[in-house]
């Protein structure tokens, strides 16, 4: 594919599903395994390949502040119910 915009046609499947062209993967260096990110715009829809962090495979630098925020309090969350279950010696 040129730099110029290009038009590829593909089917969503009865599962919602549809291939990502062989020219738009690589022209986006999307490889098996990547994470894409999919934004609508009106009638319009926004692909592009979202890299990831290297924390343990999740995407944590990339994420929105609103996920963040959320990862962050259940991981608390988590300690602190597994602190307490050691502290009280039961199982949490």
């Amino acid at each position: 594919m040129s730099d110029t915009d290009d038009t590829t046609t593909t089917r969503v499947s009865q599962k919602g599903q549809t291939t990502i062209p062989k020219p738009v993967r690589e022209k986006l260096g999307i490889e098996p395994g990547d994470t894409v990110e999919w934004e609508t715009s009106g009638e319009e829809v926004h692909l592009s390949r979202r890299s990831t962090s290297t924390t343990k495979g999740v995407a944590f630098d990339d994420a929105s502040e609103a996920a963040r925020e959320e990862w962050i309090k259940n991981a608390n969350d988590r300690l602190r119910r597994r602190r307490t279950a050691e502290w009280d010696g039961s199982d949490g």
